[in-house]
């Protein structure tokens, strides 16, 4: 896949992310406090992996991404606090594209 040149900055107040289940790496995060977590449980592809779509021109196969809770990142001992995503650097040949 052709790298994008965007970067994204984690901010302190994101609630949930899209994790990539073979590397670990945040592919990106999102601010939901006020929602009930029965309504993101069930629109996961409105609340995730539409943003997901949109950012890896026609989405990630949903089996190569595992959305979490910030509670859950953290006792994988994954860093999120103000953490700098830059896409160009990341290698997103892991996943698999839908077409």
């Amino acid at each position: 896949m052709k790298s994008t040149k965007k970067a994204f900055i984690l901010g302190k107040g994101y609630t949930h992310f899209a994790i990539c289940k073979s590397t670990n790496l945040i592919l990106n995060g999102w601010d939901y406090k006020n929602y009930e977590q029965t309504e993101l449980t069930s629109e996961k592809d409105y609340y995730f992996f539409q943003d997901l779509t949109d950012m890896f021109d026609g989405g990630v196969d949903k089996k190569d991404v595992k959305i979490l809770t910030r509670i859950s990142v953290e006792k994988l001992n994954i860093v999120i606090t103000e953490l700098l995503i830059c896409l160009e650097q990341v290698d997103f040949s892991i996943l698999n594209y839908i077409s």
